[in-house]
């Protein structure tokens, strides 16, 4: 897939595989520049039955809040300082901002467990 102007592709790197991510800028453009140009960022997991939490040392606020995700939606929550992967459609309990969606990999996100370490880069 060919990057837009409001549109960055980066990858996640796991000990499991490497995940394609696609940041859409319209979503939230603050938060969405923010991320890309802090790349590369290391955090580790913590997984749900629904939700993969990736702790990362971003700062923000919310943007354009949603509380519903769909499989493979990207997503930030200021509150933990997290990036969030929706692992099935869901509704959440509290406000996130939307960043994009995986492209490639979801079969990568469903195999890794908590504790794990993963880095974001170009």
């Amino acid at each position: 897939m060919l990057e837009g102007v409001g549109e960055y592709t980066i990858k996640m790197r796991t000990k499991s595989g490497t995940i394609k991510i696609l940041l859409t800028r319209h979503l939230s453009p603050i938060t969405v520049e923010r991320l890309h140009k802090s790349v590369p960022l290391s955090g580790l997991t913590i997984k749900t039955k629904d939700l993969l939490y990736i702790s990362v040392n971003l700062e923000g606020r919310l943007e354009r809040p949603l509380r519903r995700l769909k499989k493979g939606q990207l997503a930030f929550s200021p509150a933990n300082k997290s990036i969030i992967i929706a692992l099935e459609d869901l509704d959440i309990d509290f406000p996130v901002t939307p960043l994009g969606e995986v492209i490639e990999g979801m079969e990568v996100l469903t195999s890794l467990g908590t504790g794990e370490k993963v880095v974001l880069f170009n």
